[in-house]
């Protein structure tokens, strides 16, 4: 295929540059209707998808977060209740009657269960 020669005047070259710039801005336009007609929307759909998804997950850190703290103040208030109650114990055995009496042979009788078992046979405080 042969192409058409071009213009040999000023006029007809002036001529095909407007046609090439009309050609260019025609085809600049057919895109920019293209990209607002179906790429702008889409991204604008795209962009407010990840806004959901960002403020759902915010949301579900935020009651993670709150789940978290609950468990963790019910964790301690259970740990205080048995310091509490560690401690009460603790008093009222060392306050019962009888408590400061020393018995030796309860440190006998420990001693001697102690080295029937065989990890301590070999001692020399059971021999």
């Amino acid at each position: 295929m042969k192409l058409p020669a071009l213009p040999a005047t000023t006029k007809g070259r002036a001529i095909l540059a407007g046609k090439a710039i009309v050609a260019l801005l025609a085809a600049w336009a057919v895109f920019i209707i293209i990209d607002r007609l179906f790429i702008l929307p889409r991204e604008s759909r795209q962009n407010e998808g990840k806004a959901i998804v960002a403020e759902e997950t915010a949301e579900a850190a935020g009651e993670a977060a709150r789940g978290a703290l609950t468990v963790t103040n019910e964790v301690h208030r259970e740990y205080v209740r048995i310091e509490e109650t560690t401690r009460r114990n603790d008093r009222a055995i060392k306050q019962a009657a009888g408590a400061d009496t020393r018995l030796p042979g309860v440190a006998a009788a420990l001693r001697d269960s102690l080295c029937q078992r065989q990890a301590y046979i070999d001692d020399e405080d059971c021999q």
